[in-house]
Order: C-alpha cells, then sequence, then structure tokens
C-alpha cells in the first residue's frame, strides 16, 4: 500500500486509523498470519507510525 498525504491532513490520525483497519481485516478475513509494512528511510513520520 502507498499513500500521500497532503500537509492539512497531517497529525490526524488518518493513517493510524487506516492501517489499523487494514491490519485488521487481513487477520480476521482474510487469515493472513504475517503483514510486513516498510518505509523509507528518510521518512521519519512513517517510521514513527511502524514503531508504534
Amino acid at each position: 500500500m502507498g499513500y500521500w498525504l497532503g500537509k492539512e491532513y497531517e497529525g490526524k490520525g488518518l493513517i493510524t486509523k487506516s492501517i489499523k483497519v487494514l491490519i485488521n481485516h487481513a487477520f480476521d478475513e482474510l487469515k493472513l498470519n504475517k503483514i510486513e509494512i516498510g518505509a523509507a528511510t528518510n521518512n521519519l513520520k512513517s517510521r514513527a507510525f511502524l514503531r508504534n
């Protein structure tokens, strides 16, 4: 999944909420047992999200 978020939408939890829904769907509905998520090394905000 890729995304671009405009400055006016940053800090509102939109990506966090979206990713949580996708993860829940992947495990609960699709019965996946593993998900890998990556972010560019210079994308500090996306990397911070992945650490949570």
